[in-house]
């Protein structure tokens, strides 16, 4: 498998990258006709499964280090893979954000736009990742390979977090939390209205957005819509809604991950409520 590319970013930043997708067209033909000399049209292939059938919120390792993982997958088929460090402790070390969908079969998740944000070191690579969705009772197992050094994981969903969904009511208050971009190290201040309003500060930086929790399931649609001028020229200079991505709460504990439209930038913000 070919290794994928790594960048160093700046400290505070990971960079501008940006990705470029790669759509391979195959076309088929054959023999024989219809009629008199009228050409063969093959079958359309059948539709992708709809990618709603992978959401979930899976927890689990990977097989050979033993790093703590879990992904969140939701219905549009937008995933986001958190890992921690070697030692197998629960710390975040990075998040891998892609787009999959599934096989006409429903078996097969797969991404060709992995980003791996490595906050650890600072480092964004890209990749791919293909998992096997599996159902065993109320189980439901999401296992597979990245294509970052071919990592390989194994993962379930038993719903007990995914399916509880949260409220507004649940979301409001204030928390102590750290926010990530570039390195998980910026302690922040937090609050969250009763109207899913956010805002917080990290040092002098400014962060405003909304937050929108589902009913059926526990997943947070998030924006991030201003930063203020101490968040550096990449932050702010970011179209509006600057950022937007997905999270959960559960027991308290708030996980949202923001990106920007191509990709190249993330922002982590975890949560305590007090």
């Amino acid at each position: 498998m070919t290794e994928p590319t790594s960048s160093r970013i700046p400290q505070r930043l990971l960079g501008l990258f940006h990705a470029t997708a790669l759509l391979a067209l195959a076309a088929c033909g054959g023999n024989g006709s219809a009629g008199a000399g009228a050409p063969v049209t093959p079958p359309a292939p059948p539709p992708p499964a709809p990618a709603a059938a992978a959401a979930g919120l899976y927890f689990g390792s990977e097989t050979v280090t033993g790093r703590k993982l879990f992904t969140l997958v939701v219905d549009s088929g937008r995933f986001y893979q958190f890992y921690g460090p070697l030692n197998g402790s629960l710390q975040i070390d990075g998040v891998r954000v892609g787009d999959g969908a599934l096989s006409p079969d429903g078996t097969t998740f797969t991404s060709s736009n992995l980003h791996d944000f490595q906050l650890a070191h600072s480092l964004l690579g890209t990749g791919s990742l293909s998992a096997t969705v599996s159902v065993a009772g109320s189980i439901k197992n999401f296992d597979g390979t990245t294509g970052i050094a071919g990592t390989q994981f194994t993962s379930s969903d038993d719903g007990v977090v995914y399916r509880q969904p949260a409220t507004l009511s649940d979301l409001s208050g204030s928390y102590s939390s750290t926010i990530g971009h570039g390195v998980l190290n910026d302690i922040a201040t937090l609050g969250i209205s009763t109207g899913g309003d956010l805002f917080t500060t990290a040092g002098a930086c400014a962060v405003s957005g909304k937050l929108a929790p589902r009913s059926s399931v526990n997943v947070i649609d998030a924006n991030l819509v201003q930063f203020g001028a101490g968040c550096g020229t990449a932050l702010s200079g970011q179209a509006s809604p600057y950022f937007s991505g997905h999270g959960y709460f559960s027991n308290g504990r708030l996980n949202l991950t923001l990106v920007n439209s191509d990709l190249s930038l993330v922002v982590l913000v975890l949560g305590t409520k007090q």
